[in-house]
């Protein structure tokens, strides 16, 4: 068995060596067949120190800047091509300033200053109904904001600010925008308002 090291390059090595290289054979083909102990990094540190030419990596072939770019294209399509279908979802339009939210009126009750506890909430139902909720239903920021993920969108807070972030830019909101919002899709959906 041949043994090769840095120092025991014969000149019939060498020429074996030369050989292999000249064949196209790759270089831990040419360490295979050469035997003694030799690696993929010892035949191509010994071709570069004797001058035999540079290859080029077969994995990455040097095409022309208008090849690449076709190249490219076309693997692009490929991809779209072999992509699956998925049916796209529209969420509700976010608005684009928080500020913009349109909220119907409602009636306000406006008690009489003299008025007992019972008689204010008599006045009050009187004018507006029973509130009913749903369960897990609440005024609580937290909550509106797990509603409101579950629904598409999300909401995150930047330097202490909440943003909530839809389609488009994040919208800066305030508590009330944020309540405001949440009310106008559960209105759309059948629901009661959060804010009385």
């Amino acid at each position: 068995m041949r043994t090769a090291g840095a120092s025991n390059w014969t000149p019939e090595l060498e020429d074996e060596l030369r050989v292999h290289w000249a064949s196209g054979a790759p270089a831990s083909k040419i360490a295979a067949m050469m035997g003694g102990g030799l690696t993929r990094n010892s035949i191509i540190g010994k071709a570069s120190r004797l001058g035999l030419d540079h290859r080029r990596s077969p994995i990455l072939p040097r095409l022309e800047p208008g090849e690449a770019r076709a190249r490219r294209n076309e693997l692009q399509r490929q991809r779209r091509a072999n992509a699956p279908k998925h049916p796209k979802v529209r969420k509700p339009a976010l608005p684009r300033r928080a500020k913009k939210v349109i909220v119907p009126r409602r009636v306000v009750y406006q008690p009489d200053t003299g008025a007992s506890d019972a008689e204010l909430v008599q006045g009050w139902l009187a004018m507006n109904g029973p509130r009913r909720f749903e369960r897990g239903a609440s005024g609580d920021e937290m909550a509106m904001r797990s509603y409101l993920h579950a629904r598409g969108y999300e909401t995150t807070y930047r330097q202490g600010k909440l943003y909530l972030i839809g389609r488009g830019r994040p919208c800066l909101l305030t508590y009330k925008d944020l309540v405001a919002f949440v009310d106008e899709i559960r209105v759309s959906e059948g629901l009661q308002r959060i804010a009385a």
